[in-house]
């Protein structure tokens, strides 16, 4: 079977062959596109159940508290010789760790945002790979991601997986610039201090909790390789935490907003690039008839 043209004779299994290819080189976005829209749905169908009232004040006051706590305990075991990070899976028996900061049944902590990047994540309890296939994870033994001095809550994602990007793109941060936590209601922002890229197993100084209130991202390097270890050191910047009122709800912004426009944006790439690969190879076929 052939079709004829101005370029001359075109195979039919090079048609379908250029279809295919097309496929294959628009999965990996059709994939990221759909991961998106699962995070964007999980973390803003409980940021809508926050605010329809689930979680009051006072509640989350305590909870806060009880974190904090929990960052000091965090912080004098860290003086006495501790490494600062326990493993993927060791916070598995630690039922009191997965109580704080637990306000909905997914093990959402908190969320985590890097706007010059588009990053958008949230945060779960611990490392665990099955969470780390769509979401961002709390570096169990660092502090928990509600600041205060001596604190530095570790955040870690994966770098070059095919169906979601996460931190692959974290490499192209630079210092100066901000990122955002929202936990508990509350915008916290920190700017980017330190930018370094480490041999794996000469990460655990640098998770240390110092006496500034500081977050750190953590992700493998470089993809496909991954014997590196990039770490984005990020200190508190409180002059840069106004309330921003969003738009749409003239609210302040605590993540949920700005997750539901991600689910938005998410589903629609998500539905061009299907309609995209069921489209052209149903083009080849229809000249090839």
């Amino acid at each position: 079977m052939h079709w004829r043209g101005k370029g001359g004779t075109i195979r039919a299994r090079e048609c379908l062959l250029l279809a295919a290819a097309v496929c294959l080189l628009a999965f990996p976005a059709f994939s990221d596109s759909l991961s998106q829209a699962r995070q964007a749905r999980i973390f803003g169908t409980e940021a809508q159940e926050k605010k329809a009232g689930t979680q009051k004040d006072p509640e989350k006051e305590e909870m806060r508290q009880k974190a904090i706590l929990y960052n000091q305990s965090i912080r004098r075991e860290q003086q006495a010789g501790y490494a600062g990070y326990y493993g993927d899976t060791a916070d598995e028996t630690d039922k009191v760790y997965h109580e704080l900061l637990s306000e909905d049944e997914n093990g959402i902590m908190a969320a985590v945002s890097v706007p010059s990047l588009n990053i958008l994540l949230p945060v779960m309890h611990g490392t665990h790979p099955e969470d780390l296939q769509i979401a961002a994870g709390h570096m169990y033994g660092t502090s928990l991601p509600v600041g205060g001095p001596g604190c530095n809550a570790c955040i870690a994602a994966h770098t070059g997986l095919p169906t979601a990007s996460l931190f692959t793109d974290l490499v192209r941060i630079r210092t100066g610039e901000y990122v955002f936590i929202y936990v508990l209601g509350e915008k916290h922002c920190y700017r980017v201090e330190e930018v370094l890229t480490v041999p794996q197993g000469e990460e655990a100084p640098w998770l240390m909790a110092d006496d500034a209130d500081r977050i750190t991202l953590y992700t493998c390097t470089p993809p496909g390789i991954n014997d590196h270890r990039l770490l984005v050191r990020c200190t508190r910047d409180r002059s840069s935490e106004e309330p921003e009122v969003t738009e749409s709800s003239g609210t302040q912004d605590t993540g949920e907003e700005a997750f539901h426009r991600q689910f938005e944006e998410a589903e629609e790439r998500a539905a061009c690039l299907l309609a995209l690969v069921l489209f052209i190879p149903a083009f080849f076929l229809f000249i090839l008839r």
